[in-house]
């Protein structure tokens, strides 16, 4: 509740000045759509990756406009260089990006004599949880898995729930490789998303692309046309720089 009423106030302190300014509007709305991502990920930067073959992928990746293409990801059979920590870059990214559009919506609205638009805008409520995910493969198979003894949504609307959202990041993808059932849904949904629906999702894993075709020839073909980072050259571990 403290939380709530700090918000509040920050909110009608934005909102009732004369001197509002779009960075300050944006700055509030961007911290309180950051519940999407794990707090301790919050502050993770594009240029914090100082890595000499980290960083030209970093830089490509800041420049992703989300349309061309569609699929865009790291892999490496390498833990801890940095993968997640770009795709958490990614995210914040692309939540940017669409939370500036809907501000120019309502600045908009402003200017044309609206004098609560900007106070709708910090108010509203994005549901940005219903537009954009960010989880690991196994999650996303355990909750597609569990339509099975659901009597309120079946299978096929859990997968399609995936493959409407605006944005799907999937982490350590493919590292249930034994697994039919999975693997099956992640192509159904990258597949889905690509060719059908033009939706951008951005993918990680441990495994090389070689590996990834001996999986599933049909993923591999697919992701590899993409966007698709793969490191093969050593890279100093991430995590011990933090």
């Amino acid at each position: 509740m403290e939380l709530l009423n700090q918000q509040e106030e920050t909110l009608y302190k934005i909102s009732d000045t004369e001197s509002r300014s779009k960075s300050a509007i944006m700055n509030f709305k961007l911290e309180k759509s950051l519940y999407t991502i794990p707090e301790n990920w919050r502050s993770r930067k594009f240029t914090d990756v100082k890595d000499s073959i980290m960083k030209p992928i970093s830089d490509k990746l800041k420049e992703w406009d989300f349309k061309k293409p569609t699929i865009a990801g790291i892999i490496s059979v390498q833990n801890g260089i940095g993968k997640t920590h770009l795709a958490t870059c990614v995210w914040k990214k692309y939540i940017h990006s669409y939370i500036e559009d809907k501000m120019e919506y309502y600045i908009n609205k402003y200017n044309e004599g609206d004098e609560f638009a900007i106070r709708g805008f910090l108010s509203s409520d994005l549901r940005l949880n219903e537009k954009f995910l960010f989880l690991s493969e196994k999650k996303l198979a355990l909750t597609i898995q569990e339509t099975f003894n659901s009597k309120s949504k079946s299978q096929l609307e859990a997968i399609e729930y995936y493959c409407n959202l605006d944005f799907l990041i999937i982490d350590d993808c493919f590292a249930m490789k034994q697994n039919d059932f999975a693997r099956q849904n992640i192509f159904y949904i990258i597949d889905e998303r690509s060719e059908w629906k033009n939706k951008p999702t951005f993918l990680t894993s441990n495994l090389s692309m070689k590996e990834i075709a001996d999986i599933d020839t049909r993923i591999a073909d697919r992701i590899r046309t993409s966007m698709l980072f793969e490191i093969k050259d050593k890279v100093k571990s991430y995590r011990e720089n933090q």
